[in-house]
């Protein structure tokens, strides 16, 4: 079902309001690393680009003297890669003209991203790499802690493929949660930009009131200038099975959606949904919490 409502307006060539990027990055982030110089370069935005660390590993007392100079090589190792990563990208960001303050950022505790999250805080944007499969990198064990405890909206980024900007297609889901709502308002600039929007509410049967939703969700996002349609999904696939095999059919190289978590302890995890879309995302993701 389809109930739709879209007016002509002229997109903006930039996304607005952008100005402060943060990269969770390390030698391996190519594909974000490529992103971040395009849209910074567009924007003029300033990159802090954030290599991280890793604690050492910490053993038993008994190991503790055996273990001492291979703890200290491993420490030395990760440092200079992720000093080299840093390197390279300030190079080829300042050759792009954008301006960039790299950062090493050493974890003392394997369980705190507090220094990253320090950083993070401060952004407009955060961007980083999604996990490859059987190709752990460190800045894997990041994303779900910023994704739930930065309070800014993240760019995920696929492993593989080229992702090009400005996005000229986007996909919203949609389901009125809290999270959905801060997704949408966290992507507005990039919205206001794109050529079509489309805002998707996926379900496995009819829902009575999903087109008059649908119309106050359009005249919402008209409001700020988004001229979008709306479409209810009834499909019986997983969620990310469904939103993905969608946006592969409409040709939309963007996807924007609420990032669901909750907290254990002192972890901090995501939910169902959004680990789904993690391990099979084949576009750019937009995800805040």
């Amino acid at each position: 079902m389809l109930s739709a409502t879209i007016r002509a307006t002229a997109p903006a060539s930039e996304p607005e309001s952008l100005k402060h990027l943060a990269v969770v990055m390390d030698a391996a982030s190519d594909a974000v690393r490529t992103l971040a110089q395009q849209l910074a370069g567009g924007l003029g935005a300033q990159v802090t680009a954030l290599c991280v660390v890793p604690p050492a590993p910490v053993g038993s007392l008994a190991q503790a003297e055996v273990r001492y100079d291979l703890v200290e090589a491993e420490a030395r190792d990760q440092r200079s890669r992720a000093q080299a990563a840093a390197e390279a990208f300030d190079r080829a960001l300042t050759e792009a003209g954008v301006v960039i303050d790299p950062r090493i950022v050493c974890r003392e505790d394997a369980e705190c991203d507090a220094p990253l999250l320090d950083v993070a805080r401060l952004s407009d944007l955060i961007l980083i790499q999604q996990p490859e499969p059987g190709n752990a990198r460190p800045s894997d064990a990041h994303l779900e802690e910023v994704l739930l405890q930065s309070g800014r909206p993240c760019l995920i980024v696929p492993y593989t493929g080229t992702a090009q900007v400005p996005f000229r297609n986007v996909t919203v889901a949609w389901d009125g949660s809290r999270s959905a709502a801060r997704a949408l308002g966290d992507a507005l600039p990039f919205l206001r930009t794109a050529a079509r929007v489309e805002v998707v509410e996926v379900a496995t049967g009819f829902v009575p009131d999903g087109a008059a939703r649908g119309a106050r969700l359009i005249a919402h996002l008209e409001a700020h200038g988004v001229a979008a349609c709306h479409r209810t999904l009834v499909s019986p696939l997983p969620f990310a099975q469904a939103i993905l095999s969608h946006m592969a059919d409409e040709g939309s190289d963007l996807l924007v959606m609420g990032a669901y978590g909750h907290s254990r302890l002192r972890e901090a995890l995501l939910g169902g949904a959004s680990r789904d879309m993690l391990g099979c995302m084949t576009v750019p993701v937009l995800m805040a919490h």
